[in-house]
């Protein structure tokens, strides 16, 4: 019987292979072993560090970036500076990071496309030092994003009204519509703002 550990490895190594067809297209799924042969057990994917990571970015919080550089280095580390891993679990990454905010502030899939960073191969990288540019550009990029638009309110109330206007943005948004969808009358949301 396979001890759990193996368990673990071989579980997140399918589910990694069906998130790879996912990042990169193609009609292949392919075995994490598929990267270089005998040190295939060895690649770093930092699940925690992803979750942290996408809340620093949501709150708008600066110690994303140092985050971000360590996470890549832990994953430059792990993948053995081979490239294809590298990119791979970076690909990864950015890909999981869009998704997190996206299901968090589906607003900002409005005004920010990720597609720029989500529909690129990271394996056509020709080095460590490019796809770790590419990564914090991509960090720098969303944390700017949130900065600008992320509602700053500390009354629920009126965040969850900006919240309402950054996510209908393409509709006619009056008053009365917001106050609407706060379920209090329009003098209630007058007298809060």
């Amino acid at each position: 019987m396979s001890c759990p550990n193996d368990i673990s490895l071989s579980y997140m190594g399918a589910k990694s292979a069906l998130r790879h067809k996912y990042i990169l297209g193609g009609n292949k799924i392919i075995n994490i072993s598929q990267f270089s042969g005998n040190n295939s057990r060895s690649l770093l994917y930092p699940v925690e560090r992803e979750k942290i990571l996408a809340e620093y970015i949501m709150a708008g919080d600066d110690r994303a970036l140092k985050l971000a550089e360590n996470t890549f280095d832990d994953i430059a580390a792990g993948g053995q500076d081979n490239l294809k891993r590298i990119a791979f679990a970076t690909g990864q990454l950015i890909f999981n990071i869009s998704h997190f905010i996206d299901i968090h502030y589906g607003f900002i899939n409005k005004i920010y496309d990720f597609s720029e960073f989500t529909n690129i191969n990271m394996s056509d990288f020709n080095s460590k030092e490019e796809i770790k540019a590419y990564f914090i550009k991509f960090v720098t990029s969303v944390l700017d994003v949130v900065k600008e638009y992320k509602p700053a309110q500390s009354n629920p109330l009126i965040k969850k009204a900006c919240e309402y206007v950054l996510g209908n943005i393409e509709q006619d948004i009056t008053l009365l519509s917001i106050a609407e969808y706060l379920n209090i009358s329009k003098k209630l949301f007058l007298l809060t703002v």
